[in-house]
């Protein structure tokens, strides 16, 4: 999923930023939890995902203040993808669409579920690795594969 931030992102909406796969913010974006200043307790992710994402100190701060960052201020803390002109936000985004484009969906869904389960496990390394090479597996079965190494060598 691909999430594009345009004016603010708090509290839940910034739960569902942080659920996306890729985000792309707009310039005058502004992004934060805000939970603590009113008192309650994040409920849709912030408190999980966020600290796998900026770490845990960095994600400490950011939820006990209910402080908020600038588009700019998330991209260095790797909160969001890109930054783009308020005027160019669906172009950004548009673009990003293009650059992602893989030769089947199959490689994209595997991609996907191996960078989500990482992201959302407590696991190891090993078993991250495990994972990943189980996905590899399965993919290099899948009749889709064969087509995909014969364009790969280019016949």
């Amino acid at each position: 999923m691909i999430a594009a931030v345009n004016g603010a992102a708090y509290a839940g909406g910034f739960e569902l930023m942080l659920a996306a796969d890729l985000v792309v913010a707009a310039r005058s974006a502004r992004v934060g939890d805000g939970h603590a200043r009113h008192g309650i307790v994040p409920g849709w992710g912030s408190s999980a995902r966020l600290p796998r994402i900026v770490g845990a100190r960095a994600a400490s701060e950011l939820l006990l203040t209910g402080g908020d960052l600038s588009a700019e201020q998330a991209l260095a803390l790797g909160l969001v993808n890109a930054v783009a002109d308020d005027d160019a936000l669906v172009a950004a985004v548009d673009l990003l669409v293009e650059r992602l484009t893989v030769p089947d969906a199959a490689t994209t869904a595997r991609i996907l579920a191996l960078t989500r389960a990482t992201r959302d496990a407590d696991g190891t390394l090993a078993a991250d690795l495990a994972r990943e090479w189980s996905a590899l597996a399965e993919h290099v079965t899948a009749p889709a594969f064969a087509a995909t190494v014969e364009r790969f060598l280019g016949r």
